[in-house]
């Protein structure tokens, strides 16, 4: 079974010190024939987002393995988007920690992963966790250092500038970085 839709349609302030799960099951069945189900939504308008120790998961889930073999698909990774409505409220909210999940699941031939939007770059941590796809609604963002494992971070406005002081590292055969023409890193 596929994920399902969280949306929390809140005009207020909106802070995660928990789990908020929308991932796709794994395959149950015991011949091997059925896939993982896709991760579902997770939606937040809000005034402004922050939280600690938190974890938004829109997880694919993972096909029947049996001795040693994949009898399946993995599902795709799910949709999260967080969109603060207040930019002058959100420079002034608690730095976030919260951790974004969308990874696909496990199978002979695995889903895609899913996507992460933030329209604010206070939302956005410069460790970035395996099997994201991040998606920016922000032009400019200064870290120290940056590090993507077996994720992918997209910039999509042409205006981006991204500014690390120190270290850019990418580790794992699906780590990236793209920035659109006319962006500078």
């Amino acid at each position: 079974n596929g994920g399902g839709v969280i949306y929390l349609n809140a005009s207020g302030d909106v802070r995660i010190s928990g789990v908020l799960d929308a991932s796709g099951t794994d395959d149950s069945t015991t011949d091997g024939h059925a896939g993982g189900g896709a991760g579902g939504s997770i939606y937040i308008p809000c005034r402004t987002f922050s939280g600690s120790s938190g974890l938004l998961r829109a997880d694919g889930g993972s096909c029947f393995y049996y001795n040693s073999w994949f009898y399946g698909g993995g599902g795709s990774g799910g949709m999260i988007a967080i969109v603060a409505g207040a930019a002058v409220a959100q420079t002034n909210a608690p730095a976030s920690t919260v951790q974004f999940s969308a990874q696909h699941g496990a199978g002979w031939d695995s889903g895609s992963r899913g996507t992460v939007y933030l329209n604010d770059r206070t939302f956005l941590s410069p460790v970035l966790m395996e099997g994201v796809h991040i998606v920016s609604g922000f032009t400019n963002w200064i870290v120290s250092s940056l590090l993507v494992t077996n994720g992918w971070a997209t910039f999509l406005d042409t205006r981006a500038d991204i500014d690390v002081t120190n270290d850019v590292t990418l580790i794992g055969g699906y780590a990236r970085l793209e920035l659109l023409k006319g962006s500078s890193l």
